[in-house]
């Protein structure tokens, strides 16, 4: 992809022109990936919609530096995908961050937000971490993201062989995490808060 970017009609105008691009959807396995999305999103000014999903070691760092000014005014959806494979590992892979620095810049339009985490066959995900808090302020500040008015976060934990009340187990550990560490977004009544969270699993016993 990277080198059909480069590939130029002539001196000022590239084969391929996307920047009036609408919609985009990215999956970045590798850091060469996300380089050739940075060289995207950098071109493409007047998003409306961007969906992407990150595997370890790739994080979503320098993403609102990435994103141009005019694109953060564009954005109405967004949907972040992050996959937690260590449990030392940041769960939502340096994207708290990068939506501080976003929710900074005034006249963002974002309306639509989702985030889906999921934790990989029986990894411990840190429920109780700052990471948790710092999503819930940067989100949850009536200032931060003043047009946005629907959060999804959906949580999907893979485990091998769990019995009924293993799983139930589950579900309780992250209820208590959305209690008490997403205080402002479960409160917030201005906007639409959707919590999910399912159990994948290759059998019950």
């Amino acid at each position: 992809m990277q080198s059909l970017l480069d590939i130029r009609r002539s001196e000022t105008v590239p084969i391929i022109d996307i920047s009036h691009l609408r919609r985009l959807t990215s999956t970045c396995t590798t850091e060469d990936d996300y380089k050739t999305l940075e060289r995207i999103l950098l071109l493409a000014r007047k998003l409306e919609y961007f969906e992407c999903e990150v595997f370890p070691p790739v994080t979503y760092h320098n993403l609102a530096q990435m994103l141009d000014l005019k694109s953060l005014t564009t954005l109405t959806t967004m949907c972040f995908a992050f996959v937690v494979e260590d449990e030392k590992q940041d769960p939502f892979s340096g994207l708290i961050e990068e939506l501080e620095e976003m929710s900074h810049h005034k006249n963002n339009g974002l309306q639509e937000l989702c985030l889906i985490l999921t934790i990989e066959f029986d990894v411990k995900c840190r429920f109780i971490d700052r990471e948790w808090k710092r999503l819930d302020d940067a989100l949850g500040n009536r200032s931060a993201f003043p047009c946005l008015y629907s959060l999804t976060f959906i949580i999907i934990v893979k485990r091998h062989i769990r019995s009924r009340a293993q799983c139930e187990e589950d579900l309780k550990k992250f209820e208590d995490m959305k209690t008490r560490q997403l205080t402002q977004l479960s409160c917030r009544e201005s906007r639409e808060f959707r919590f999910e969270f399912s159990v994948e699993i290759d059998s019950v016993v």
